[in-house]
C-alpha cells in the first residue's frame, strides 16, 4: 500500500500561490501536476478533487481503472486525499489562500481544501474582479516602438491573456472589439497608416489573429530593414575613411 503512494513521477510542481488573482494559472497547473502522479488508489490525484461525487460510466471508461478506487472513502481515498493536502497546503500556506483552506488542516482534508478555494476564487465577486482586471488591461495597454523590456509581442501577449480570461468566464469579446482596442492601444508614429489601412479591410477588422499577426509581420521586416540600412551606412562611412 504505501509503495503505491510514492511510486509518483519526477514532474515539476506548480509555483507557489501568492496572489488569488492569479488562481487561474494556478489551478491549470495544479491540475496538470496532479494528473501526472497516481497513488494509493492506483489512478490520477485528480479524481479527489472532482467536482462530481460520483463516476458516471463515460468518466469511468475515459479516466479510472477501478470503480472501486476511486469513491471517496476506504483507505486508498484516505491516504490519496492527505497526500493532495499536503501537497496543496506547501503550495498555499504562505498566501492569502491559507486562510480559506486552514480549517482543513486537523484532518488533512485535500478534497474539500481545495474545492472551498476553487468556490472563493471563482465565485460570483471573484469573476467580476477578474472580468475587471481583463478589461482594465486591455484599455491600458499601450504599444509605443519596439522598447527591450516591452516589444510588440508582449502588447499582443496581454490583449490575448486578457481575452483567454474573458471567454473562460463566458464573456467573449466580439472579434471587431478585440482588433479596434487593439489598435486603440498602438501609439507608434509609424504604424498610423497601418491602423488605417486594418480599419477599411473587414477581414482584418474582423479576424483578431490576422490583425496581430499583419503588425507582427510589419514590424519584423520594418526592424530588418533598419538594420540592413545601419549596415550598409556603417561599410560606407568605413570606405569613405579609407
Amino acid at each position: 500500500m504505501r509503495e503505491a503512494v510514492h511510486e509518483d513521477e519526477d514532474v515539476d510542481k506548480p509555483s507557489e500561490l501568492t496572489d488569488l488573482n492569479k488562481w487561474e494559472i494556478f489551478r491549470e497547473r495544479l491540475e496538470s501536476y496532479m494528473s501526472r502522479l497516481r497513488g494509493a488508489a492506483k489512478c490520477p490525484y485528480t479524481y479527489i478533487f472532482r467536482e462530481e461525487a460520483d463516476v458516471t460510466p463515460a468518466m469511468h471508461a475515459v479516466a479510472y481503472q477501478d470503480q472501486d478506487a476511486t469513491i471517496f472513502q476506504g483507505d486508498w481515498f484516505t491516504i490519496d486525499n492527505q497526500r493532495v493536502y499536503d501537497e496543496f497546503k506547501n503550495l498555499v500556506v504562505n498566501g492569502p489562500g491559507w486562510s480559506f483552506i486552514k480549517t482543513y488542516d486537523r484532518a488533512k482534508d485535500g478534497r474539500n481544501a481545495i474545492l472551498a478555494l476553487k468556490r472563493q476564487c471563482e465565485g460570483t465577486s471573484a469573476v467580476q474582479t477578474r472580468k475587471s482586471l481583463a478589461y482594465a488591461k486591455i484599455s491600458s495597454a499601450r504599444y509605443n516602438g519596439q522598447k527591450r523590456g516591452f516589444t510588440f509581442d508582449t502588447y499582443v501577449q496581454i490583449h490575448q491573456s486578457a481575452h483567454n480570461t474573458l471567454a473562460e468566464l463566458n464573456e467573449p469579446v466580439p472579434e471587431t472589439k478585440k482588433v479596434t482596442g487593439f489598435l486603440a492601444g498602438i501609439n507608434d508614429p509609424c504604424l498610423a497608416n497601418s491602423k488605417d489601412l486594418v480599419l477599411a479591410d473587414a477581414t482584418k477588422l474582423n479576424d483578431f489573429e490576422a490583425c496581430q499577426q499583419y503588425f507582427k509581420t510589419l514590424i519584423f521586416n520594418k526592424t530588418t530593414q533598419e538594420k540592413l540600412k545601419r549596415q550598409i551606412s556603417g561599410v560606407t562611412g568605413k570606405e569613405k575613411e579609407k
